[in-house]
Order: structure tokens, then C-alpha cells, then sequence
């Protein structure tokens, strides 16, 4: 769920560093400056900074330093004018550099940063353009220290991924890894760059090779979790998050990644507790109230699920997957009228979710509303029989146009990556229609048969397990 933020700079030795323009006495305040930025307290850099150019504009280090922490401002806010701010303050840091017996080639690392970033947030690619020109000449140069070229072939490779040069940036984030074997940033980014090039096992291959250098690195063992979740190797990914947290027991990050390779799994009591603990150490995190709702649902409480959801809401009103969720868990506890106001929500904020509009339709035919019903299903038969997709057969199932027959047949006729997810819901809904009309043993039929899909991610098979009291 989170991957490595890159960072603009590696922290700037300070000590040796007062040049002629860089005053002793302004020596603490550089310090507390530079610790601030290690800290991510970038506002707090730039009040100190511009406490010291106030008396000293020539403080090449200060200046530097508000560029680095501007640049990576303007990055969170989305402001270019921001980064250009950083940017131009990285350019007076590096002029005031030149001549110098032994250049601080830090000054260099905001500037590249910016532009690139400048370039993604502008969609100019350019400016990023620009990065990887100056890049390639400081790292052609004759006397720059092979941590400085590792920090050069490191933003070059992030320009060139901004650019789309996927193959040319492996190559970079290699070449700064060549030059310093311990430069985190350029090992997670490459192995993100390898897997994001469907190169699963050169990724995994590279995170061994971070974790053999930072083997207390809790963030090395959370990105490889995150890897493995993704190509459904679940005990392997919850291994590597229970690693990250042992060795950071408030790596809030790794505990709520866990949490969801727990609920894929199919054991949401311990996604639970993961959910719990990770809210403990940031309780604002409204995704993970998403996550917690949804391991209660499947272990048949609704109402618990429902106050999670609805926090969501309360937070943020206009998300319409979290609307879908309350609407989801009305209907499974069988309050069909708040289920279908709560449906209707998520079409009022995205009218393209017309995944919801089979529930929308089947909660309006458990309401008797038969004739609204087939209001909404009226587009999907006025469709030729060879445009009309999954949605447009589950709806025209629920109106009587299809058989239950019919439409089993279709899914079991789907492509094999969405074959158990439309069995799932064809057999979900057949079981609803036999439920309804007072066909207990039948429905109860379907309903197992749809769990035997075994496609735990979908409404469809949560709804079977309410239908069966077979909870996880």
C-alpha cells in the first residue's frame, strides 16, 4: 500500500562546510535546519533559513537547503510555483559553489529533483529533460566522488522514468547502486522499475539484495510484502510485513499491509487486530477504517462494518466505493431501504459505477419496486444482444429477460481472469431470486456454489455468506 517516497537529498555534512559566505555563527541554526528536513518538517526549514539569509543572503548552504525543503513542498501541495521557488534557490546555491577548490555536489540533487518533478506536475518533459542533460555531465565529469555520482544516476534514472524511458532508468538506478551499494532510495526504486516491467523475480532478487544491506530497514521488507500480496503469494507477503515490524514494532504502514494480506487470506479476526494496532499509532488513517469495516462484514457484523463505513463518509462524503460500502452492508443486514438510498448515492457521485446498478435493481424488486427497477434496465435492453456486457446480463437477468440458466452459461463462457467472478455472482443472484420466491434448499444450492468460487473479494460472496451464516 505505500511504496518508498524518493527523497530529494542525502543529509548535508555540515561539519567542514562553513565556506566564506556561511558564517560560523549561523552554524546551529544550518544544524537544526538540516535535522528539520531529516524530519520531513519542511515549513520549518525554510522559517529558519530565511532567519539566516535575512542577515547573511550569501549563506549558500541556508539557501540551499529552503530549496531542498521548497522543492519538496511544492511535490506535496502540487504547486509548480513552489518547486520553481526550490528550484531557483537550488540554482543560486550551485552558482555560488562554482570555483570552489572541492564542490559540495549536494547542491546539485534539489535542482535535478525539481525539474523532474517540475515536468510530471506541468506535463512538460522538457524540464526533465533538462535534469537528465545536467545529470549525465556531472557524471561525466573527472572528480566527483562515487556518492555524488550515485546521487546523480539516481535522478537521472527518476527524470527518465518521468519521461517513460522505463529500460533506460533500470539501467540508472543500477549504475547508482554500481557506484554506492547502500543507496536505499535507488533499491527500492529499482526494484518498483523491475516489477512495474513485469520483472517479478529480478524485483524480488533486488529486494534480497536491499534487505542483505539494510537488514534493519523495516521499509526494504514492507515493499517486498507489497510484491508478493500483489502475485497472491499471501503467507509469503505476511512474513515479510511481520518482519518490517519487528524490526519497527510502529511501522503503522507495514501493520495495516498486513491487515489486507490477512482479509485476502481469508482470516479477518487478525486483519482486525492489524487494522486496530496501525490505528493506535495513526488514528486518522480513513483507509484503514475501510479495512477494518470491510474484516468485520465478512465475520457477519454488519453493524460494526456499517459505523467503519461510515466514518469514511463522515470524512469524506463524496467517496462514492465507500457509499457502495454502507450500501453493501444495509443489504446484508436486510435493511433493503437504507441499502438502496446508499446505492443510489454512489450514482448520484460517479455516474460510470454502474457495477452497482444489479443491487441497485435486485434491492428495488425486494422492495416491490419492480416497475423503477425496470426503468434502470432499460438501457441494457435497448443494447444489441453483441454490446451488451456482464452488467447488462445480471440486470436483464433480475427483469426476466434471461433464465438462470442463461446466464450461468455466460459466465461459465467468461474469460478465465473474470470466470469465478461472474460464476460467483450469477449463482449469488440465482440463489437470491430462488431465496425470494421461498425456494430455501434450492437458493441454499447457489449460495454455496458461489462460494466455492472462492472470489472473497466480491459483494457477491460476502452476501452468500449472510445467506448461509457461514461467516469467516
Amino acid at each position: 500500500m505505500r511504496k518508498i517516497a524518493t527523497s530529494t537529498l542525502l543529509a548535508l555534512a555540515l561539519s567542514g562546510a562553513v565556506y566564506a559566505d556561511a558564517k560560523p555563527e549561523h552554524e546551529g541554526q544550518r544544524s537544526e535546519a538540516s535535522q528539520a528536513y531529516q524530519a520531513n518538517q519542511y515549513q520549518k526549514v525554510v522559517e529558519i533559513t530565511n532567519t539566516i539569509l535575512a542577515t547573511n543572503p550569501g549563506d549558500d548552504i541556508a539557501v540551499y537547503l529552503r530549496g531542498s525543503a521548497k522543492v519538496e513542498m511544492g511535490i506535496a501541495s502540487g504547486s509548480a510555483a513552489v518547486i520553481r521557488e526550490g528550484i531557483a534557490d537550488a540554482s543560486t546555491a550551485i552558482k555560488a559553489n562554482q570555483g570552489r577548490a572541492k564542490p559540495t555536489y549536494n547542491y546539485y540533487l534539489p535542482y535535478l529533483y525539481g525539474m523532474t518533478n517540475l515536468a510530471r506536475i506541468e506535463k512538460h518533459q522538457p524540464h526533465a529533460k533538462v535534469a537528465i542533460d545536467v545529470a549525465t555531465q556531472l557524471i561525466s565529469q573527472s572528480g566527483v566522488d562515487a556518492e555524488s555520482k550515485s546521487n546523480f544516476c539516481y535522478q537521472r534514472a527518476l527524470a527518465k522514468t518521468n519521461n517513460g524511458d522505463a529500460n533506460g532508468a533500470i539501467e540508472d538506478f543500477k549504475l547508482a547502486i554500481t557506484h554506492n551499494t547502500k543507496h536505499l532510495g535507488a533499491l527500492m526504486a529499482l526494484a518498483d522499475a523491475q516489477e512495474s516491467a513485469g520483472q517479478t523475480d529480478a524485483a524480488l532478487a533486488t529486494f534480497s539484495q536491499a534487505s542483505a544491506a539494510f537488514p534493519n530497514e523495516p521499509l526494504v521488507y514492507n515493499n517486498m510484502g507489497m510484491v508478493l500480496q500483489k502475485h497472491g503469494k499471501t503467507n509469503e507477503a505476511i512474513k515479510a510485513f511481520s518482519t518490517a515490524l519487528q524490526k519497527n514494532p510502529n511501522f503503522f504502514v507495514a501493520q495495516t499491509n498486513r491487515g489486507y494480506s490477512y482479509l485476502e487470506g481469508g482470516n479477518p479476526t487478525e486483519a482486525e487486530k492489524d487494522c486496530n494496532a496501525s490505528l493506535q499509532v495513526a488514528p486518522n488513517q480513513i483507509h484503514v477504517f475501510s479495512l477494518r469495516g470491510t474484516s468485520r462484514l465478512v465475520r457477519g457484523q454488519w453493524k460494526e462494518a456499517l459505523a467503519d463505513y461510515e466514518g469514511v463518509v463522515r470524512v469524506q462524503p463524496n467517496d462514492y466505493v465507500a457509499w457502495s460500502d454502507i450500501g453493501f452492508a444495509k443489504f446484508f443486514g436486510k435493511d433493503y431501504a437504507g441499502a438502496l438510498e446508499a446505492f443510489d448515492q454512489v450514482i448520484k457521485l460517479q455516474p460510470t459505477a454502474r457495477f452497482i446498478n444489479p443491487w441497485r435493481i435486485w434491492t428495488l424488486i425486494r422492495l416491490g419496486r419492480g416497475s423503477e427497477a425496470a426503468q434502470i434496465a432499460a438501457a441494457s435492453r435497448e443494447k444489441p444482444e453483441g454490446d451488451r456486457d456482464w452488467i447488462d446480463h445480471v440486470m436483464l437477468f433480475h427483469v426476466g429477460d434471461m433464465s438462470s440458466t442463461q446466464l450461468e452459461s455466460i459466465a461459465a463462457r467468461a474469460d478465465k481472469s473474470v470466470q469465478a467472478a461472474q460464476l460467483c455472482e450469477a449463482r449469488f443472484f440465482i440463489a437470491e431470486q430462488l431465496q425470494h420466491a421461498n425456494r430455501e434448499q434450492e437458493a441454499a444450492k447457489q449460495y454455496q456454489q458461489a462460494l466455492q468460487t472462492q472470489a472473497r473479494q466480491l459483494s457477491a460472496y460476502r452476501g452468500s455468506l449472510y445467506a448461509l451464516r457461514q461467516f469467516q
